[in-house]
C-alpha cells in the first residue's frame, strides 16, 4: 500500500519540481521582457545660449571600438537638426565642433550571481524537496537533487538576461570672440614609473569632455537589436547639451 502511494505521489511531485524550476527561470522573462535602455554622461557640459545665426555644428563622429557596424551619426545629426541645429561641413563656417568616438561597445557580464547557478540550485533543491517526500534513502535524495538540477539548468538557460553597452567619448568646442589657452596632459606608463607631459596652446576654442554610456537590458537580447537603440539613446544625451 505504501508503495501504491509512492508511485502515485511521484508524478506528482516531480510535476511540482518541474513547475517550481520553471517559474524561478522565469522570473527572468517577467523582470527583464522589455527592452531596458539607460544612459549615464560622466560630467555636464552647460553651453551658453547663442542666436540661432550661431546654431551651425561640425560634426565628427568616429569609431575606434570592435563593433564598427554602429551606426551614432545618423540618429545624432536628427536629434540635433530638431533642436533648430544646421549641420556644416566647413569648420570656418561652424559656431561649434562635436567631436564623438565610439571608445567600446558590446556585452558586459551582469553584477551578481550567475543565473543558470541559480538555475541549479533552485532546481536542485525543487529535485530534493521531491525525493525527500517520496523517498526514505539517502539514494533517492541524490537522484532527486541531480534530476532538478538538471531540469533548473535547462530551464534557466533558455532565458538569459543580457544587457550591452555603448561608450562614446564626446568633446565640444565653442567659438571664442577672445583666445582661450588650454594646458593638456598626457601620462605615459612604463614598467613601473609614470611619465607625464604637458602642452599649452592658444586657439579661439573653448573644449569640454565628457563621456557617456548607454546600457540596454532584455531577456535574450541580440545586440543587432540593442545597437540602434544604444546609438538612439547616445544621440538624445548629447543633443541635450545643445538645449
Amino acid at each position: 500500500m505504501k508503495t501504491m502511494k509512492k508511485k502515485l505521489l511521484l508524478p506528482a511531485l516531480l510535476a511540482a519540481s518541474l513547475t517550481l524550476s520553471g517559474c524561478m527561470a522565469g522570473q527572468s522573462v517577467i523582470y527583464d521582457h522589455n527592452l531596458d535602455v539607460k544612459t549615464k554622461m560622466s560630467s555636464s557640459i552647460f553651453l551658453d545660449p547663442v542666436p540661432n545665426n550661431q546654431k551651425t555644428i561640425y560634426l565628427e563622429t568616429h569609431n575606434t571600438s570592435d563593433q564598427q557596424n554602429i551606426d551614432v551619426r545618423t540618429p545624432l545629426t536628427a536629434d540635433l537638426q530638431a533642436k533648430g541645429y544646421r549641420l556644416v561641413n566647413d569648420v570656418s563656417q561652424a559656431h561649434y565642433v562635436l567631436q564623438v568616438n565610439v571608445l567600446s561597445a558590446g556585452q558586459i557580464k551582469p553584477s551578481g550571481g550567475s543565473k543558470m547557478a541559480d538555475g541549479v540550485v533552485s532546481g536542485g533543491a525543487a529535485g530534493l524537496g521531491t525525493a525527500a517526500l517520496v523517498h526514505n534513502d539517502t539514494g533517492g535524495l541524490v537522484t532527486g537533487a541531480v534530476a532538478g538540477a538538471v531540469v533548473g539548468m535547462v530551464a534557466d538557460s533558455a532565458f538569459q538576461t543580457i544587457s550591452y553597452h555603448l561608450v562614446t567619448d564626446v568633446q565640444v568646442a565653442t567659438r571664442s570672440g577672445t583666445p582661450v589657452k588650454a594646458t593638456s596632459k598626457q601620462y605615459l606608463v612604463g614598467n613601473s614609473t609614470v611619465n607625464s607631459t604637458s602642452t599649452q596652446a592658444t586657439s579661439n576654442w573653448s573644449k569640454s569632455q565628457t563621456q557617456i554610456e548607454s546600457l540596454a537590458t532584455k531577456t535574450n537580447l541580440k545586440f543587432e537589436t540593442a545597437a540602434p537603440q544604444l546609438a538612439q539613446a547616445m544621440a538624445t544625451s548629447i543633443a541635450g547639451i545643445f538645449g
